[in-house]
C-alpha cells in the first residue's frame, strides 16, 4: 500500500463524520494529502481548518 491509497482510506473512513473540536461540532469535509481531517471551521483565510484525528474533543464520532 503506498501513500496515496493510504489517504484514500482515510477519507472513506471519516469524509462526512461530524466531530467534536474545541466544544464545537463540526463536519469532516475532506483529509489532506497529509493525513489531517479538515473540518468546515472557516479562518480568517480559508473556508476549513486542518487537524489531526488525536486532537479531537471526543473520540466517538457518528457517521452521517
Amino acid at each position: 500500500m503506498d501513500w496515496k491509497d493510504r489517504i484514500a482510506e482515510l477519507r472513506a473512513e471519516w469524509t462526512g463524520r461530524k466531530v467534536i473540536y474545541q466544544g464545537e461540532q463540526h463536519t469532516v469535509v475532506d483529509v489532506d494529502y497529509n493525513g489531517a481531517l479538515l473540518i468546515d471551521r472557516e479562518t480568517m483565510y480559508n473556508k476549513t481548518t486542518a487537524i489531526a484525528p488525536y486532537m479531537l474533543d471526543k473520540k466517538e464520532v457518528t457517521q452521517c
